[in-house]
């Protein structure tokens, strides 16, 4: 995401959370798109997508936890 993107969601009125919400979520289902994609026999590539899609659930469930604690 670029900036000119994030500073015209930002004058829209969107929070900063919901902006980082919402660019998790796409990263996650590019990640889910390679995993379908990757090769049985790429282990590399299939831990390494396994290890992003773990952090990036970590990074999501964060936001909501966040959202939650602040009362969005």
């Amino acid at each position: 995401m670029d900036e000119a993107t994030i500073k015209a969601q930002l004058d829209m009125g969107v929070s900063p959370l919901d902006i980082m919400h919402g660019y998790i979520k796409e990263l996650m289902y590019d990640t889910q798109c390679l995993q379908e994609v990757a090769s049985d026999g790429d282990q590399y590539n299939g831990d390494y997508l396994e290890g992003r899609m773990d952090a990036l659930g970590n990074l999501y469930s964060l936001t909501y936890k966040i959202g939650f604690a602040k009362g969005e």
